[in-house]
């Protein structure tokens, strides 16, 4: 089968999210602010939860363990806001499953693809470009141009460069 163009996207987030958490930690995140963000978290601050969780994926700071990202991700997913916070931990969790083995779980697409559109479906235009990029490419459901093709296009109408772009080389594809 033949890849589409940003088949790499997932090492750019997981750099974009190094580079985010070492900005936190360069700027005083510690030992005794990952102690703060766990108990607010823990109280129910969904923002926390979601920042905890980042630093468990990215294990900047902290042991990594995609486990107890996953944990998070998926509590702040469920609780449906505040609404950036919920619909990017649903993106998180679902590239979680999405890559599986890499990320030290067992592959989900068929998870992957519920969060993906739980959060498209609501605006997150990463999940829309991941659902085109699966149904490009075939991952875990039928190799399917026509719905990449709609998925692209609603990440490019949300502001993805990438999916703009995929979405004008896939079209040519169905077009033809």
């Amino acid at each position: 089968r033949r890849n589409v163009p940003g088949r790499n996207l997932k090492m750019e987030e997981i750099e974009m999210k190094k580079l985010l958490l070492t900005a936190l930690l360069l700027s005083g995140l510690n030992a005794e602010t990952f102690l703060d963000v766990e108990k607010r978290c823990y109280k129910g601050s969904m923002i926390d939860c979601y920042n905890l969780a980042l630093m468990y994926e990215s294990g900047e700071g902290i042991r990594q363990s995609f486990y107890s990202a996953a944990r998070l991700f998926r509590m702040v997913c469920n609780a449906g806001e505040p609404k950036d916070v919920y619909l990017q931990a649903c993106y998180n969790l679902g590239f979680i499953y999405f890559l599986g083995k890499e990320a030290g779980i067992r592959q989900d697409f068929r998870q992957a693809i519920t969060l993906f559109s739980k959060a498209c479906s609501n605006g997150e235009q990463k999940s829309c470009y991941q659902l085109g990029m699966m149904y490009a490419n075939g991952d875990g459901t039928k190799q399917n141009y026509s719905t990449a093709k709609e998925y692209f296009s609603k990440a490019c109408d949300l502001g993805h460069n990438d999916g703009c772009k995929d979405y004008v080389e896939i079209n040519e594809r169905v077009t033809r």
